[in-house]
């Protein structure tokens, strides 16, 4: 007897998956929400180029700005130049945060603050930022400096264009240590 064989049936020809068309809209959607919230996030900054400067103080200098925005003086100074010497530094303040690999910084809000703030009506000047620094040298782990650095928020007022005015105010690290800082702006 002939023996019986099945018939064969052709097989389909093996095909690359491709993304189902569910599959891709999720996925298009997941990356409109991705840029919709990073342009949401890249806003809300806290400050957008054009709103604020900073600038490095001078004593007398005078600060040119737009009208409307905001400028940061950053102080640099030693510790002397506020009345405060390195064992009065240590004495009152407690955290010293790593800063490097040989500095120390420390928010010495505590510390100095500032006082008699004279501005122009409409016009308003804060401390924003206060802190205290230590260094180490890199050849004598004896010898540490110390510096004070400071941020003095100025909001400049919108009509305040075409005007210059005076900031001023006095920096006190307590004990009778005082150091008198002044500048000028000039709103364009």
């Amino acid at each position: 007897m002939p023996r019986r064989t099945r018939p064969t049936v052709p097989r389909r020809p093996r095909v690359a998956h491709h993304v189902a068309p569910r599959a891709a809209v999720r996925a298009a959607v997941r990356g409109a929400v991705a840029l919709v919230a990073l342009a949401l996030l890249a806003a809300c900054g806290p400050l957008a180029q054009g709103d604020a400067a900073r600038v490095d103080y001078a004593r007398d200098a005078t600060y040119r700005v737009p009208a409307g925005s905001t400028v940061f003086v950053a102080f640099t100074l030693d510790l002397e130049a506020v009345g405060l010497d390195p064992e009065t530094a240590q004495r009152r303040v407690r955290t010293w945060i790593p800063g490097g690999i040989r500095s120390e910084s420390a928010n010495a809000s505590a510390v100095v603050s500032l006082r008699d703030v004279e501005t122009a009506p409409g016009w308003s000047a804060e401390l924003w930022q206060v802190r205290l620094v230590r260094e180490r040298a890199f050849q004598d782990e004896d010898t540490v400096t110390y510096r004070f650095e400071g941020t003095l928020r100025v909001d400049v007022p919108a009509d305040a264009y075409d005007l210059t005015r005076r900031v001023s105010g006095t920096f006190d690290a307590g004990e009778g240590s005082t150091r008198d800082v002044t500048f000028l702006i000039e709103a364009l």
